[in-house]
């Protein structure tokens, strides 16, 4: 029998946008609140049915609970939730990189930051697919993408969406 592939979801800035509560200064209420990106709820349920899915998130394991919490608040079941609290790469790219490429080793990764995108490149186990989700809200992301070069885009086979909508049309592409 085939078993579908591991994708993996970034969750702030791809499942909810966060952009408004600094990271340093957040509290468990303030995640909370976050919206869900539009779309994100009903997709995310999509995939999760459709093919083993987790949620690796930079935010630290003290936020757990909360972050689950906001899961079920919003309808999103998922599988799988790890939480992975990093220093080093903007965004907390060190341990989340680890995460990817050691523990996880999703098929297909989605994230928003660029350094993480960028670091997931270097040699060695990687996903075969990487996804960067283009949000708006977090132009420092998109300025920071755009400074990756067309050919590692290419080398890497990164596809670039702009909303949940495009996300599920590239995923079920690759899936």
């Amino acid at each position: 029998m085939h078993r579908p592939p591991l994708i993996s979801f970034d969750m702030d800035g791809v499942i909810c946008d966060g952009r408004y509560v600094e990271r340093a200064s957040r509290t468990p209420q303030e995640y909370l609140v976050l919206e869900p990106l539009p779309g994100a709820v009903e997709e995310m349920n999509k995939f999760i049915r459709l093919a083993p899915s987790c949620i690796l998130t930079s935010r630290s394991y003290d936020l757990n609970k909360t972050t689950w919490q906001w899961l079920n608040n919003n309808g999103i079941n998922a599988s799988e939730l790890k939480q992975v609290y990093t220093v080093g790469i903007p965004g907390g790219g060190n341990d989340k990189v680890w995460h990817l490429k050691y523990i996880l080793q999703p098929y297909i990764h989605v994230d928003d930051d660029p350094c993480i995108i960028q670091a997931m490149c270097k040699p060695r186990t990687r996903p075969r697919y990487i996804i960067f989700m283009k949000n708006p809200n977090w132009p420092e992301n998109v300025e920071l993408f755009d400074k990756i070069t067309i050919a590692t885009v290419e080398k890497y086979q990164i596809k670039l969406v702009e909303n949940w909508r495009e996300l599920s049309t590239t995923l079920k592409a690759l899936l």
